[in-house]
């Protein structure tokens, strides 16, 4: 199945929680570039689902209005400190061929090379900046269960 990992898009640098802070006009124009990007270059997104951390939240509910999906739900075990086997746990229980899954990092970059490299500790490039976007083949959750297929990023400002 075909499963679209991404990093929520630039965020305001403080908020009384982390949970709260919001994104930048910045974030939110990376957020609708990688939109656009997915829906011009064909990828199939079903629902979105996001952490529940507000960027990640508006991240998720602008690539959605980019793409046509629809919302999905909040998969509060993706947040930038949650352990890879809870994530995955939460992937794999709350997710469906098509679906986007926006998040943070470090944790983002660590299912990814877990994923695709069988390794969380992999190098993965290109760099998770904000709003990047990593769309995977997924056999299955195991240790390189996936294939990396294409990486999309918000174009340069």
């Amino acid at each position: 199945m075909q499963l679209i990992l991404m990093r929520h898009g630039e965020a305001i640098p403080f908020a009384p929680t982390d949970v709260e802070r919001q994104l930048t006009p910045r974030g939110e124009t990376e957020a609708r570039d990688v939109g656009r990007q997915l829906r011009e270059a064909g990828v199939q997104i079903m629902r979105g689902h996001h952490s529940g951390y507000r960027r990640a939240r508006h991240t998720c509910q602008l690539v959605c209005e980019a793409v046509g999906a629809h919302p999905g739900m909040e998969l509060p075990q993706l947040t930038p400190d949650s352990r890879v086997e809870a994530a995955l746990q939460a992937l794999e229980l709350g997710t469906g061929a098509g679906d986007l899954v926006v998040f943070h990092q470090p944790l983002l970059t660590k299912l990814v090379g877990y994923l695709v490299y069988a390794d969380p500790t992999y190098d993965v490039e290109p760099r998770a900046i904000t709003g990047t976007a990593y769309v995977l083949l997924l056999n299955d959750f195991a240790r390189g269960g996936a294939q990396l297929l294409e990486t999309y990023q918000p174009t340069p400002v």
